[in-house]
């Protein structure tokens, strides 16, 4: 079995710091940080594009692929940024008797900020499994992203980022084990929906809209796009 996680972040921005790091000045006043060493980007943006992918090619040579991707983007009121999160697998040219099996994940976090928060994001979400001369392979893509639009200037506070670091290790333990197909997805899909309870919590402390600006009156909302193969 192959496993491969890429935790990146790609961003015109000021500052990257990884979670583990950010948490990290956390310890000294908490006491504890989580283990995890997802990343979070920061800062102002304009025409970039973020991209997030998670790809396993499974094949005779290599008949176990798996790859989980887990990521959080802060754009901020960043204008013009294009978001693309994609889940690739791939099985091709193993027999009736060995099968491949290739998983790929994907979970993409981005929070923007603002009067145009909700317009001014070119969102794109995909998920794409194809059985190449495999009948027999088992080929799963899923991928789920999270859209956060808040009309005020808002950062994920530390606890919902420990509770997120949680949901990733969680996704990392579904990417070890050896499930069943329909099982890795229901699990995707129940994380996804414990990424939204979460989301929806931190939000209790966003900034609200403002009547005084019909443009950015609108409430913080967290939108799940996910899209299985």
């Amino acid at each position: 079995m192959n496993t491969h996680r890429r935790f990146r972040t790609r961003l015109g921005a000021r500052s990257s710091v990884t979670l583990l790091a950010t948490m990290a000045s956390l310890t000294a006043v908490t006491g504890s940080a989580p283990a995890s060493a997802q990343q979070v980007s920061s800062g102002r943006a304009t025409s970039k594009l973020v991209m997030d992918e998670a790809h396993s090619r499974a094949n005779y040579v290599n008949p176990d692929d798996r790859d989980v991707q887990f990521s959080i983007h802060e754009l901020g009121t960043a204008l013009g940024v294009g978001v693309r999160n994609q889940a690739v697998a791939t099985s091709g040219g193993c027999s009736l008797d060995e099968p491949c099996r290739s998983i790929a994940v994907s979970f993409q976090i981005v929070t923007t900020a603002g009067a145009q928060a909700r317009t001014q994001l070119n969102a794109v979400n995909a998920g794409r499994a194809v059985n190449s001369h495999c009948d027999a392979c088992e080929t799963y893509a899923g991928a789920f992203q999270f859209i956060i639009a808040t009309p005020g200037l808002w950062r994920l506070p530390p606890d919902i980022l420990r509770q997120l670091a949680a949901v990733q290790r969680k996704l990392d333990r579904l990417e070890a084990a050896d499930d069943p197909i329909a099982v890795v997805s229901g699990q995707a899909e129940a994380l996804a929906r414990e990424v939204v309870g979460i989301l929806n919590k931190g939000l209790a402390s966003a900034p609200k809209g403002s009547p005084a600006d019909p443009r950015s009156n609108f409430t913080p909302s967290v939108t799940l796009r996910r899209h299985i193969r």
